[in-house]
């Protein structure tokens, strides 16, 4: 929902998943959580967004509608059978990439983050891990041994951000 973006902190709220079934239901662990969102993201979210007003506005969406931040054409949840067929395996096919698992995406940005240099319990904190040792014990393979302090992080992080943003409006957009 539009309400877990927090523009001026720079930060999303993770406190609801949506099923296949498309029931609405707490994170898997119960609990929420703030993740930093960076200015990249931020900035494809406002013009993500303006193009949804202007969908919801012409489709006549309701309110309730018009909060949603993806929703289908239509003014719907985005169920994972839809976002799978219509949105991920057209996404990996435009990128010439093989199929891989969309959770993967959950793995992927773990380990850049920490092979580039991230703190250990931060990345924590963004995947929601209950724990640092749960983090340490999946990805502890790819932090360098006595890197700095991860200034390197955002840059890349946001260079990644974008690339992974221009794909994902792209497959959206040729959906309507």
């Amino acid at each position: 929902m539009r309400s877990d973006i927090d523009f001026k902190r720079g930060r999303l709220h993770v406190q609801r998943t949506i099923s296949g079934r498309g029931a609405v239901a707490p994170p898997k662990n119960g609990k929420d959580r703030w993740v930093e969102a960076s200015p990249a993201l931020l900035k494809a979210l406002r013009s993500h967004l303006e193009t949804i007003d202007l969908d919801g506005s012409v489709a006549e969406w309701s309110p309730e509608q018009r909060q949603m931040v993806f929703p289908t054409t239509s003014g719907n949840l985005v169920r994972y059978p839809f976002f799978l067929e219509k949105v991920w395996k057209p996404l990996l096919k435009r990128a010439k990439l093989s199929y891989r698992p969309y959770h993967s995406t959950r793995h992927t940005f773990a380990t850049w983050l920490l092979s580039d240099g991230a703190d250990l319990r931060w990345v924590q904190q963004q995947l929601g891990h209950a724990t640092v040792a749960q983090t340490a014990d999946i990805y502890g393979h790819v932090q360098p041994m006595g890197c700095g302090h991860g200034e390197n992080v955002r840059p890349r992080l946001e260079a990644r951000a974008a690339w992974v943003l221009i794909l994902v409006r792209t497959s959206i957009g040729s959906l309507s």
